[in-house]
């Protein structure tokens, strides 16, 4: 027997949660990593938001480059502060960076996918693991082609206590991967050969000024440990 019939092929599944309208911001500025840390945890303690997106370093100095503020749902944790709020929030952020906003905008017809370097979720984001991640940007660039923009960064988020106001970080290694929508079930089959438990998605609409149309969600693999709930839980 050299091979199954395709009756016997069961091709991955794949859960998205409900979209809510896309938006994302993104600052520029140059700083190192621990300063940026401190600062952005003392802004969501001072603005009691909750900071989500992801950041790219220089590769030399280590110090942080950008932050991309972007918004998902995660109806684990409520419903996600609405695009005013995250308006507001950016900006509070990066007067305290000492940045200048701007929202973002990518041609019409393109994703955005960001998918962790290492297999499966973690809890806290710390790493310890001494041959590093277990996939790389290199990787991920060889299987797509050249029809996608593959970007090493690392997802960050400052996470609240809401019983005492204090404030957290979680961090991971990721590559941030922009493509032709079209091409969207190939990315996904790649987040499930990298045993993700869920990845990020942005579908844009080319225009920075208003909301036309484009949307964020995320996909649950059949690696999920904890799927999200079908409603979001209040807060």
């Amino acid at each position: 027997m050299t091979g199954q019939s395709p009756e016997f092929y069961k091709p991955p599944t794949f859960r998205e949660v409900e979209p809510i309208p896309q938006w994302s911001a993104r600052l520029e500025f140059d700083m190192p990593y621990d300063e940026f840390i401190v600062t952005t945890l003392a802004a969501a303690a001072e603005a009691q938001h909750r900071y989500t997106g992801t950041l790219t370093r220089d590769s030399h100095t280590g110090n942080v480059t950008s932050f991309t503020r972007t918004r998902f749902p995660r109806n684990k944790y409520g419903l996600p502060p609405g695009i005013v709020e995250c308006e507001a929030g950016v900006q509070y952020l990066a007067e305290k960076l000492g940045a200048v906003h701007l929202r973002e905008a990518h041609q019409p017809g393109t994703s955005r996918i960001v998918l962790g370097l290492y297999e499966g979720q973690h809890a806290t984001g710390a790493r310890t693991d001494a041959d590093g991640p277990d996939h790389s940007v290199q990787e991920i660039v060889a299987l797509l082609g050249e029809d996608a923009i593959v970007q090493q960064g690392e997802v960050f988020s400052a996470r609240l206590d809401s019983k005492n106001g204090s404030v957290s970080h979680y961090s991971e290694d990721i590559a941030e991967i922009i493509f032709p929508t079209v091409e969207k079930q190939r990315v996904y089959l790649l987040g499930d050969a990298m045993k993700q438990e869920r990845f990020s998605v942005e579908d844009f609409t080319g225009d920075n000024n208003m909301w036309l149309g484009g949307q964020s969600y995320m996909v649950e693999t059949q690696y999920c440990k904890e799927p999200d709930p079908s409603q979001p839980v209040e807060k």
